[in-house]
């Protein structure tokens, strides 16, 4: 069965005052599964405990909706999780940098290069590295 995960970037910073640290970093992606407070993603932990009543949760945290990618299902020659959003580059994609994305149409991820607009299925690239994400690290897509 493949691998449902999702990630996303917190709304606010969560700071654990017992613990005395951050559980949450506004800056930092949170991974887990993806559920809806009214039309507000939220990136939720495991389950914890479950009865016919509750669902208990390990943690929960709502997002920024503009950070929220799904897993595509394959790792990069170092063994990194590739999302939606990523920017990749790929040893027979003629050096060109790509972006990461979901393709309705071909009910597939997608690459789709910035500069020419070319569009290869994901699971035909070879030895595929991702470079960063549009969100951290949106210069990487600049032309040189």
């Amino acid at each position: 069965m493949r691998e449902i995960l999702y990630r996303g970037k917190p709304v606010t910073d969560t700071y654990d005052e017992y613990a005395g640290e951050y559980l949450f970093r506004e800056s930092s992606f949170v991974h887990g599964s993806l559920v809806f407070g009214g039309k507000r993603p939220i990136i939720v932990g495991e389950v914890v405990e479950t009865d016919p009543e509750y669902v208990n949760l390990a943690w929960w945290v709502m997002v920024k909706p503009e950070t929220v990618e799904q897993y595509a299902g394959l790792h990069d020659v170092a063994g990194t999780k590739v999302f939606a959003h990523d920017i990749v580059s790929a040893s027979n994609c003629f050096y060109e940098k790509y972006v990461v994305e979901w393709s309705q149409k071909l009910c597939s991820f997608i690459v789709r290069g910035p500069v020419t607009g070319s569009v290869r299925l994901l699971v035909d690239c070879e030895d595929i590295t991702v470079l960063g994400n549009i969100h951290d690290n949106p210069e990487l897509l600049e032309v040189e």
